[in-house]
């Protein structure tokens, strides 16, 4: 959460693939609940595949009985992050990261994909 110049505060939902390190989405609104959490979950899994796991902190849009049904039913376990402990890694295409042998995110992720798809095919 963040505030704009007049002191409204404005919410961002960032989701990251722990893998490649890509940021896969920023939503930047006033307020977000589970809904919007739900809804932008859904587009990824059509887009990118289901995940085994979502990994997120304690906020309540995170933590609410909607989201934590609707990822039960689409067969997506829950963990979250200890209470203190913010993602970071909002980048992807310039700035390095060590588990990435200090490459950024986005070029590893297009490699990813490139690989899945000359496996697909084969």
């Amino acid at each position: 959460m963040d505030r704009t110049y007049d002191g409204r505060s404005v919410r961002m939902l960032t989701l990251i693939d722990e893998y490649t390190r890509e940021c896969l989405t920023i939503d930047v609104a006033r307020k977000i609940n589970a809904m919007d959490v739900v809804e932008r979950l859904a587009d990824l899994f059509v887009f990118r595949g289901t995940p085994k796991y979502i990994r997120s902190d304690n906020e309540p849009e995170f933590v609410s009985k909607k989201i934590r049904h609707w990822l039960k039913v689409s067969g997506v376990q829950t963990l979250y992050i200890e209470p203190g402990s913010p993602w970071e890694n909002e980048y992807n295409t310039i700035r390095p990261h060590s588990s990435l042998n200090y490459r950024p995110p986005a070029p590893e992720a297009i490699k990813l994909e490139c690989l899945e798809n000359a496996i697909f095919r084969s």
